[in-house]
């Protein structure tokens, strides 16, 4: 199952077009092939990870022949798949290895008038040829920088002549062989230049054979005419419009309208013979509102949510309706810049606290997002880090960095200045293994997620050990992969158990109470829920990094109670059950439930861990023989998380047990 819904992309290395202008893309990240016709309305879809048929793993390259039937290079099973125009599997072939038939990351194919299969088997340093059913014919290329040879071949195109041209990546060239595989000539060079490349990628031809390559490193279109002779290029890095972010694939239709898997900015871009730009297809999680992998999410006062969206490398900001109110950064390693910022916190006068992670650094911006000052660098010294994650402020805006390699929180004042560290790598009390999160109360004890020994710790404000709880495993109580933490005014202690997808929550004294959540796509489920934040209503704001969208929960969740039908004799006694449940799938610690009996309150238990409450040796004196609907009723008063509910059914009194005596015989 996927969370990018059809025509959005995550990841789209290749695309193809057929006679028809439809086009075909290898949503590799979301492990599927997407079509969609010539205006680019969605058509279908098929595949889902695996290494069943019709299932992909990382599916790296697309082409399709003259009878739209479908070529998939699937890199991670190391195979060739083949499919009918409407995505019904045919056959494959292809197997991990080096003989003949076999692949090492295959990345490109392609398909000639005959439907003979041409594969740039990539580690392999070769091209295989097939034929329409998937038979070897025969092989050329070798690891190397002299004619015929390559490195890391990657991309790979056929004219209808059967001249096959490859995208010779780690040579920075395109060679160019006749049908037999015989080379012919070459051309380009490593930079940046007219004619030159950096990592070519992707390549296709027009009906004139101009070849159109994907200059990856470069983030440009480079097009020659047949000869290899430089026409022009377009393209440049970044997010607008005929703009790039490591493109890959690349096809030309019979129009000469060009197409472009604009990979990481998950996007299709279309432009017309000329390299103009014309229009966009079926861009994701790039556009305002939403978001690729969000990290860290944070809630300010008046209620607007802050979102570090980690592989758009930008912070976005939302009124508490969850509209859109700006976004700032972009990647790179500048002021207001970032490379994955997984950690975000906000003060109470607005300023942002961006843990900007892989560039190793904190950046604090000002309510509106401009860019204040920054902090740290690599490395394992005082202000150093090494992959910061979560990070907190408390009153004083003294700030507290999770410095998850370096196995340590360290604190700063609120103008970044070193005030002390704590801990070291291990899994004695103060010592972590890569913690994630951190969190910090109004006595400034410090609350960290210590992720790889699978527990919370909790320190004074010198950072001294106070206790510790949670080990590893799936009960209540345990983590798999705790992330992101957060506190409500009571000292409770919400914890993103993202290997468990679910969210626990705990007392002061890190005593289990409640959890609620469990993997899928659906509301009130995660697939590795990262952030969390409470607003000042305590409503509960989560990220979720794989389904990549925020969910909000509102504190209070809504129960019911469903109440057994009781018996028992008349004068006798009788047990009463009811069963307290949550329709959003929480569960939680014993919660007390009182029951009446004919009107009259006779008792009060607490649920066992099904959520059973039972009270035993219930007396029914005076009430006669008979049937009583809803006589027996029971109800559950609201708390912090769990909302009011009541039920009632049946009291059945039957005779009284009546004991025989038989007399014995002298």
């Amino acid at each position: 199952t996927t969370a990018f819904p059809n025509g959005d992309f995550f990841l789209p290395y290749a695309v193809a077009v057929d006679s028809n202008k439809n086009l075909y893309v290898a949503d590799s990240g979301n492990n599927r092939i997407q079509v969609f016709d010539s205006a680019g309305n969605f058509k279908f879809t098929f595949g889902s990870i695996g290494s069943g048929n019709s299932q992909f793993f990382s599916p790296f390259s697309v082409a399709v022949d003259n009878s739209q039937n479908i070529y998939v290079i699937d890199n991670g099973n190391n195979r060739v798949q083949v499919f009918d125009s409407a995505g019904n599997f045919k056959f494959k072939f292809g197997s991990s290895g080096s003989g003949n038939g076999q692949f090492s990351s295959p990345e490109g194919i392609g398909v000639d008038s005959s439907q003979n299969i041409y594969v740039a088997d990539m580690l392999n340093h070769r091209v295989q040829v097939f034929d329409s059913a998937g038979n070897f014919k025969f092989t050329f290329g070798s690891q190397g920088s002299g004619n015929g040879q390559f490195s890391f071949p990657r991309g790979l195109a056929v004219d209808s002549s059967q001249n096959i041209y490859v995208a010779d990546s780690n040579n920075d060239r395109i060679q160019v062989f006749d049908s037999a595989g015989n080379f012919k000539f070459k051309f380009g060079s490593f930079g940046a230049g007219n004619g030159q490349f950096n990592s070519p990628f992707g390549i296709a031809l027009d009906s004139s054979q101009n070849i159109y390559v994907v200059d990856e490193g470069n983030n440009r279109i480079e097009v020659f005419n047949s000869a290899g002779n430089f026409k022009f290029a377009f393209g440049s890095a970044g997010n607008g419009n005929g703009q790039f972010a490591s493109p890959l694939g690349i096809a030309v239709d019979s129009s000469q309208n060009i197409y472009v898997a604009d990979t990481n900015n998950n996007r299709i871009e279309v432009f017309d013979a000329a390299g103009t730009f014309t229009r966009m297809i079926a861009s994701f999680g790039n556009d305002i509102g939403n978001f690729i992998v969000p990290e860290g999410v944070a809630v300010d006062g008046p209620g607007n949510i802050y979102v570090a969206d980690g592989f758009n490398n930008r912070i976005q900001v939302f009124d508490s309706a969850g509209n859109s109110k700006f976004a700032f950064g972009s990647n790179g390693f500048g002021n207001s810049q970032f490379n994955v910022p997984e950690g975000i916190a906000v003060d109470s006068s607005q300023n942002i606290y961006i843990s900007d992670t892989f560039n190793s650094r904190v950046q604090v911006f000002d309510s509106a997002g401009n860019f204040k000052f920054k902090f740290g660098s690599f490395g394992t010294g005082n202000s150093q880090f090494n992959i910061p994650s979560g990070v907190a402020v408390d009153s004083s805006q003294n700030i507290y960095i999770a410095d998850s390699n370096n196995h340590r929180i360290e604190v700063f004042d609120s103008a970044g200045n070193f005030k002390f560290k704590f801990g070291s790598n291990g899994s004695g009390n103060g010592q972590f293994s890569y913690p994630f999160g951190v969190a910090v109360d109004s006595s400034q004890n410090i609350y960290v997620t210590d992720n790889g020994n699978s527990r919370i710790q909790v320190f004074d404000s010198a950072g001294g050990f106070k206790f510790a709880f949670g080990t590893n495993g799936t009960d209540n109580g345990q983590f798999s992969v705790p992330l992101g933490v957060t506190l409500d005014g009571n000292r409770n202690i919400y914890v993103a158990d993202a290997g468990n997808s679910r969210i626990q929550v705990f007392d002061s004294a890190g005593n289990f109470k409640f959890e609620f959540g469990s993997f899928g796509s659906g509301n009130t489920q995660f697939g590795s829920p990262t952030g969390i934040a409470l607003d000042s209503s305590r409503n509960i704001y989560t990220v979720d990094t794989i389904y990549s969208r925020l969910q909000k929960f509102a504190h209070n969740f809504p129960t019911s109670l469903l109440v057994a039908p009781a018996t028992g004799p008349v004068g006798g006694m009788t047990t009463l059950t009811a069963t307290l449940s949550s329709p959003d799938g929480a569960t939680f610690s014993p919660r007390p439930v009182s029951f009446s009996l004919n009107g009259n309150n006779v008792g009060t238990a607490n649920t066992d861990a099904n959520g059973v409450a039972t009270l035993s040796n219930v007396s029914l004196a005076g009430i006669s023989r008979g049937t009583y609907n809803s006589r027996v009723s029971a109800s559950f008063a609201a708390d912090d998380f769990l909302a009011a509910s009541t039920g009632s059914n049946t009291l059945t009194v039957t005779a009284a047990a009546t004991t025989a005596t038989v007399a014995s015989s002298a």
